[in-house]
């Protein structure tokens, strides 16, 4: 057995995926499969899923795999085939993007992330409305930087 198989497998049976999109008038929803909660609720249940083997037929994960509690991100988001992080906001009634955006830089550098780490905004701010470009954010000055 592959260990790739039996990862592709929780995935599938845990995490689930979407096969394919169902059309309702105007309307477009994903299809996801993955397995019943009752199968997916305790490790007992994960363990006891099974995966096919070419050579052993289906084969319980908890005979191939160990399980021990722990924590990881959920998904792992690239852009340029680097890490990332995007964080979505939406501003009440009332309140400017500027105070937003300076709240969302202090939290940051609160973090004491190291100088691998940086931050953008990514959003097409109006002060870069009509620049022609996809990328542009406020730089520290308040100017606008576009690519």
């Amino acid at each position: 057995m592959q260990i790739g198989d039996a990862a592709e497998a929780m995935r599938l049976l845990v995490g689930g995926d979407q096969v394919t999109t169902y059309n309702e008038g105007d309307e477009q929803y994903e299809v996801h499969v993955r397995a019943m909660p009752d199968y997916r609720r305790t490790v007992a249940d994960v363990g006891g899923l099974t995966v096919a083997s070419s050579r052993l037929g289906s084969v319980a994960l908890d005979n191939i795999a160990s399980f021990e509690p722990g924590s990881a991100p959920a998904e792992i988001q690239r852009l340029n085939r680097a890490r990332q992080v995007t964080v979505y906001a939406s501003l009440l009634p009332g309140v400017g993007q500027t105070n937003v955006m300076d709240a969302m830089q202090a939290s940051a550098s609160r973090l004491n992330l190291g100088p691998e780490y940086f931050t953008r905004f990514a959003d097409v701010p109006a002060s870069c409305a009509g620049r022609g470009r996809r990328s542009c954010w406020p730089s520290a000055s308040r100017s606008c930087s576009c690519t």
